[in-house]
Formats: C-alpha cells, structure tokens, sequence
C-alpha cells in the first residue's frame, strides 16, 4: 500500500508544481528541468545527511551509502535543503527568481507529504502520522487561500517553512522513534534551527519594519484582551462565543469538503495542462 501511496503522492506533487510554473510563464522544458533538478539535489543531499546522523546505523561503510536499494533512508531536512541549493542554482543560470521557484515549490510539496504522511499511518497504524496527514493538508489549504492575494516572493516559502518547523517541534514527543547526535534529539533540534533562521530571513526579505510591527503586535494583543473581557461581563458576547463553539463542526466539515474540492481540481488542471505540453490532448 505504501508505494502505491508515495507513487501518488510524486506524481500529484509534480502536476501540481508543473502547472504552477505554467501559470507563472515559466516554459515548460524548464519547469520540467526544474522539477528533475530539485528531486536529484534532494536524493543526494538527503542521503548524505541520512547517512552523517544515521552514521552508526550504516557502520561508515561507503557501500551502505551507495546501494539505497539494501540500506534505505534519506533524511528529510537533508532533502529540503539539496532541493533548495539545486532550485537556487538552477533558477539563477536560467535567470529565473529563485524566490519564485520556492514559492511554486513548497504548495505541491506540502501536499505531497501529506499523502506520504497518510501512508505512512496507513502502513504503522500510528496517530501521529494521521495527526501529520490533516495538518500537512490545513497548511496547503491555508496557502491557497493566502494566494489570492498578491504576496512579496519569498512569502510562501517562509510560511511553508515556518509551520513546517513548528508542526514538527510539537509533534516530535509523539514520534516512535528519535534520532540521538550524541545527547542531541536531532529531530528536535533540527526545526527549532530552521525555524529560528526561517523567521529571520522571512523578515528581512518583507521589507517590514520593527517599529511597525511591534505596534502592530501591541495593538493586536489589546484587541485580544479587550476581546475577552468582554467575553466575560457581557452576555451578548459570551453567547456567540458559544454559538461559535457550538457551530464548530458544520465549519470543519464545510472547510474540509473546500479543500476536497481544491485539491481535486487543482490535479485535474495540473494533469491536463501536462497532457496539452506532451500533445497528447488539445
């Protein structure tokens, strides 16, 4: 069941990918180029960070590294990463934003982990897999939607990146099995890094400043004190806090069918859009 899963999951990846360039009039060689690209830099890079934190599990042997068919494994921080430098120097010779290809990137990547996530509960029976699996899909959802505003390059990336990190700091105590560097929990680590970094560079390319955002985040946290006090002396407001409560469920359930639809058509259009370049329909 897993590989038919993850067969699905970098097929529907790549549809996706492919007709987000398409939009974005990148040509379709390139695209393609683009997508063949980032998935080799991601099999290189995620192998050998695989195999430096796993290096106990693969004895130091080079051959254990070489043949990924007996040993396997690939180190998904590893993988970003490969993807990242081979789309950054890919992008920069054909004189494309890399910013950009980030940006088309991380939507169909998302979406991607999300079916491997769902494998992967459909193959260990553990809950934190289906706990990755919904949140992977309510981060994509929440791209799209994001993306029918006009956003500075860059944007998506760092979001992708951020939500990324924090999922995977909150639900790391869930895991079955960590990886130790030494005393080191690297699963752990390795996100709070990012994260850390993927805030710093998402604030610099924004153009934003700190003043700005720090009466904006000011102004925001009286909102919200105000908000819940009145929640508290005034009935009116408590009772559409608990209609809110209460409407809960008919919420998620419509959110959930709009992403369905979302998701559906957006690999119908990716999948056509393919067909029309190989000239297998009009």
């Amino acid at each position: 069941m897993f590989p038919i899963v993850f067969t699905i999951a970098l097929v529907s990846g790549f549809f996706l990918f492919w007709r987000g360039a398409r939009h974005e009039l990148i040509e379709p060689e390139k695209a393609f180029d683009l997508a063949i690209v980032g998935a080799l830099g991601a099999l290189v890079l995620g192998r050998l960070v695989e195999f430096a934190v796993r290096a106990q599990d693969f004895e130091w042997s080079l051959a254990r590294l070489v043949f990924v068919n007996v040993y396997g494994g690939f180190d998904f921080y590893g993988a970003l990463a490969g993807a990242g430098v081979a789309f950054f120097i890919f992008a920069r010779r054909n004189r494309l934003e890399p910013l950009l290809v980030f940006d088309l990137a991380v939507a169909p990547l998302v979406f991607s982990q999300a079916l491997i996530t769902l494998g992967k509960y459909l193959l260990l029976k553990n809950l934190v897999w289906l706990a990755y699996f919904v949140l992977n899909l309510v981060i994509f959802w929440t791209m799209k939607r994001l993306a029918k505003k006009k956003r500075h390059a860059g944007f998506f990336a760092g979001f992708y990146l951020v939500t990324l990190s924090i999922l995977d700091i909150f639900l790391f105590f869930a895991k079955p099995e960590v990886t130790n560097i030494g005393r080191v929990p690297y699963e752990f680590v390795a996100p709070i890094v990012i994260l850390q970094a993927t805030l710093v560079i998402w604030w610099a390319i924004s153009g934003r400043k700190i003043a700005r955002d720090l009466s904006d985040l000011l102004a925001g946290s009286l909102l919200v004190i105000m908000r819940v006090k009145r929640m508290i002396t005034d009935a009116n407001e408590a009772g559409k806090f608990s209609r809110s409560i209460i409407l809960a469920p008919v919420w998620l359930a419509r959110s959930i069918t709009l992403l369905l639809k979302l998701v559906g058509r957006e690999i119908y259009w990716g999948t056509r859009d393919f067909l029309t370049v190989l000239g297998v329909r009009r």
